[in-house]
């Protein structure tokens, strides 16, 4: 962070009229600080759970787990039909482009990679065509509340996120048996540790590991809607809609409605954020009224 600023320094000072470097200068000096006060907040926490309701209320995963299913299983994407007419290979580049023109994500980092077979390419856009349909977005945003009330009754008031770093070999994950926490991509990789909520948000992520993101056991899987070509629905998944920001790369967009929409943000941690600080967020679940609000703690 220190590196940022210096450079973020020098290019205000040699170029004052541009806005671009004075706003992040603001925003990472601001950074800074909040880092140092989270700091010493965190060195004064015991290293075992003092929460009350976590001591008194032992989280049971595959009781919630199975409540979870249950509650899903009233709430079914409908990805219709698969086409299985064959067409040439010049057709189906067209079906293709004409897919791809059509979806809300512009680019091709939320389009299927030459790894997939055309044919499999088509048949998964179609996929995710019907996944961004009024009708399957309310099932993601009824999905998305039935969470927030089952993990409400778990008397929980935080939510970890647990990043893949490498201190993460060095982390004594068995603190966290009976919190909600939140993982990402490889995190299947851990011997003993299994998040609450698994999130991929990458294509290159879920195209080369989507064998083990299906049978990764876990309470609950999210995913935006874009990786549906290659992720099929599970009876544990939500598909987010999950859009790219408008005000990249000046600032980012922070959904307050997770139910509804998320915006990308540059790594995957980032949606798991927006999934636990949104307004109608899984933290938010938790509080008992706006008018006493529990901070995020953040591990």
């Amino acid at each position: 962070m220190d590196d940022a600023i210096e450079f973020c320094k020098r290019r205000v000072k040699n170029y004052p009229d541009q806005s671009f470097y004075r706003f992040w200068l603001d925003r990472l000096n601001r950074g800074k600080v909040n880092t140092k006060i989270r700091l010493a907040q965190c060195s004064t926490r015991p290293a075992k759970s003092s929460d009350p309701a976590v001591i008194a209320n032992p989280l049971d995963t595959m009781s919630m787990t199975r409540e979870i299913r249950e509650r899903f299983a009233g709430f079914r994407y409908n990805l219709g039909e698969s086409k299985s007419a064959e067409i040439s290979p010049k057709r189906l580049q067209q079906v293709r482009a004409e897919l791809a023109s059509a979806l809300p994500f512009k680019g091709e980092i939320y389009l299927p990679t030459n790894k997939i077979p055309l044919k499999e390419q088509v048949a998964g856009l179609r996929d995710v065509a019907s996944l961004v349909q009024p009708e399957n977005k309310a099932v993601t945003k009824a999905r998305w509340n039935a969470l927030k009330e089952i993990l409400r009754k778990r008397g929980r008031k935080r939510v970890f996120i647990v990043g893949n770093g490498p201190s993460l070999k060095r982390t004594d994950l068995d603190l966290l048996a009976d919190e909600i926490t939140i993982g990402f991509n490889g995190i299947f990789l851990h011997e003993t540790f299994v998040p609450t909520i698994y999130v991929v948000e990458d294509h290159l992520v879920a195209e080369d590991r989507a064998r083990e993101i299906a049978d990764f056991e876990c309470p609950v899987k999210v995913f935006p809607s874009y990786l549906g070509y290659c992720i099929p629905p599970q009876e544990n998944t939500i598909y987010l809609n999950h859009l790219p920001r408008s005000s990249f790369p000046v600032d980012t967009d922070f959904s307050d409605n997770a139910g509804d929409i998320t915006y990308t943000g540059g790594t995957v941690t980032y949606t798991g954020m927006v999934e636990l600080n949104s307004g109608d967020s899984i933290l938010n679940s938790f509080r008992a009224a706006p008018n006493a609000p529990t901070p995020p703690q953040i591990g």
